[in-house]
């Protein structure tokens, strides 16, 4: 599934899922997602409203990941896309891919 990266201003703030992804790829009730992200695997909180109108992910440890890749993507002057990936069990793998 594409993804967008969430900000206020410059700071990234989360991860936009879209309502679409929300309640397509993640069931309803569910409390957490475990993200891969590169060699890491963090386990981020989702709020009560993820399927009705706040289809976001947010954690210190992911925007601190996004701000970082977005800034090594930017220094090759490349454009990028993210895709969520299902992986092992009911995990996610975030991929930044250059256009």
């Amino acid at each position: 599934m594409v993804v967008q990266i969430e900000r206020k201003g410059r700071t990234v703030t989360g991860l936009h899922i879209g309502l679409g992804n929300a309640q397509r790829y993640f069931p309803k009730g569910r409390l957490n997602v475990d993200l891969e992200l590169g060699h890491l695997l963090i386990c981020c909180k989702l709020p009560p409203a993820f399927w009705r109108d706040e289809p976001s992910i947010s954690d210190p440890r992911l925007n601190l990941w996004l701000a970082a890749k977005e800034a090594e993507e930017d220094r090759r002057h490349e454009a990028t896309y993210m895709s969520l990936v299902p992986a092992e069990g009911e995990s996610f793998r975030l991929e930044f891919t250059a256009a």
